[in-house]
């Protein structure tokens, strides 16, 4: 039985050549190393709100995301090696940034050895007008009563 074919659309890409655009057997593909291989980036017309909420569902997804919706400039994965206080893994990490990424929630791409991250708040405002805010803000808004509710437990300590 013949590999399944994927269709590379250079819409997707976070690649600036045509040539990967050609159908790639699923075998080839893991052949290619990840530094090169190219990134996927789904169209704002397939960005679901379920998508969304399930990429945010994990606390961890959630806080990263937020920070870097709120930074001037993009964001390298390392940046989050330590979120809320706990050390996360390189590799749930990367997983993390996948899960972000195929939700339509950032966009990243690779900058030598680092990978560079960006929201994209704008093309998600159009789609889904106050989504993102009102997830932004409900989160921001979770993080200071949990920060309230530590400091009342550590003064009557």
């Amino acid at each position: 039985m013949p590999s399944p074919r994927i269709r590379i659309s250079s819409d997707y890409l976070n690649y600036g050549t045509a040539d990967l655009t050609d159908s790639w057997t699923a075998s080839q593909w893991g052949a290619i190393p990840a530094e090169v291989r190219p990134l996927f980036h789904p169209s704002i017309d397939d960005v679901t709100v379920e998508g969304i909420l399930h990429a945010l569902s994990d606390p961890v997804r959630a806080h990263i995301f937020v920070e870097i919706a709120g930074a001037e400039h993009s964001q390298t994965c390392s940046a989050f090696l330590e979120v809320s206080d706990r050390t996360v893994p390189k590799s749930t990490l990367s997983q993390h940034f996948k899960v972000l990424r195929d939700a339509g929630l950032i966009r990243s791409e690779r900058q030598g050895v680092e990978m560079h991250n960006t929201p994209r708040c704008d093309e998600l405002e159009q789609r889904f007008p106050g989504l993102v805010k009102a997830i932004i803000d409900a989160h921001k808004s979770q993080t200071e009563r949990q920060r309230a509710r530590r400091r009342r437990r550590a003064r009557s300590a």
